[in-house]
């Protein structure tokens, strides 16, 4: 995951797609930056096995459910 920059980038980068105010953008960067260590954490914790998960496979939905076309 990208690094979500500051409170500056965000409202920056956000305020050319949807409104949102500068107390918005502050609580959005301490959610970006959580979800970034966390990430960061379970790449560091998740054992790596080549060839061992076939991600076609893999469900797309959240529900476990196969994508319909």
């Amino acid at each position: 995951m990208e690094n979500p920059g500051t409170p500056a980038d965000i409202l920056r980068r956000m305020g050319k797609v949807v409104p949102i105010t500068e107390s918005d953008a502050a609580q959005l960067h301490q959610l970006l930056q959580g979800v970034h260590a966390a990430t960061e954490t379970m790449a560091k914790l998740a054992p790596v096995f080549p060839g061992e998960v076939d991600a076609s496979s893999l469900s797309l939905t959240v529900d476990a459910e196969e994508a319909k076309p």
